[in-house]
């Protein structure tokens, strides 16, 4: 079901813009994004178990800004980032790690996140040469365990936690600065906000703020 859903939305971008004003592309955009983590409250000096703190990862990706009028248009795009997570029976759910922390009581596997947005795009113009943008909307972030590590055999404990239930759907938030450098050059200083909108429907009894990720971005854009 998740690769149909993707599939079709690959399929609306690709026809979307025969009906835009105006079609940008993002050629680089990356950034650092710190990543909330409650449970290690609960533990003595915080590695118990190998769970990490609250950590900061890097992340980078592409996209395109389809603009349908000056004002409103919707800015798909796809960034990537690695991370490692431990599943832990007792908690029954799966944790951010660092393999050098900790002892590992559970399934241990670096991930791949594919974070698709699918967001809105608002632009308004401060000058001739700068603009200030907002993208809102649905985000869809699928954290794939692909390298076991530590003689782990099994991974599907994690890929189960991190793919169930719509632990993969959120609402993400990029306000941003855009800098015009020429007719066909710009980039953009800016934040990256991804909101964990599943702990509405999981039944963890997690706070808000647990996976959420919160930093920056920049972005280089072609502008056509």
């Amino acid at each position: 079901m998740k690769i149909r859903l993707v599939c079709v939305l690959l399929m609306v971008f690709l026809i979307i813009p025969v009906w835009a004003v105006e079609t940008d592309i993002q050629l680089f955009r990356g950034g650092l994004l710190w990543q909330g983590q409650s449970q290690e409250t609960d533990f003595t000096g915080g590695d118990a178990n190998g769970i990490s703190a609250s950590q900061i990862i890097t992340y980078a990706g592409t996209g395109v800004t389809i603009s349908f009028s000056d004002f409103l248009g919707i800015a798909p795009a796809l960034d990537l980032y690695t991370d490692e997570m431990v599943y832990l029976e007792d908690y029954g759910r799966a944790f951010p790690t660092q393999k050098t922390t900790g002892s590992f009581t559970g399934p241990v596997a670096v991930l791949l996140a594919l974070n698709l947005n699918i967001p809105w795009y608002m632009q308004v113009d401060i000058s001739s040469i700068t603009s200030f943008s907002l993208a809102a909307g649905p985000g869809l972030l699928f954290r794939i365990p692909v390298i076991p590590l530590d003689g782990t055999e099994s991974m599907s404990e994690i890929s189960n936690y991190t793919l169930g239930r719509g632990r993969w759907i959120n609402l993400q938030f990029e306000p941003a600065l855009n800098f015009r450098i020429n007719d066909w050059f710009g980039f953009s200083v800016g934040s990256k906000v991804i909101l964990p909108i599943w702990h509405l429907w999981d039944g963890s009894d997690l706070p808000f703020w647990d996976s959420l990720s919160a930093g920056t971005m920049i972005r280089m854009n072609i502008l056509m």
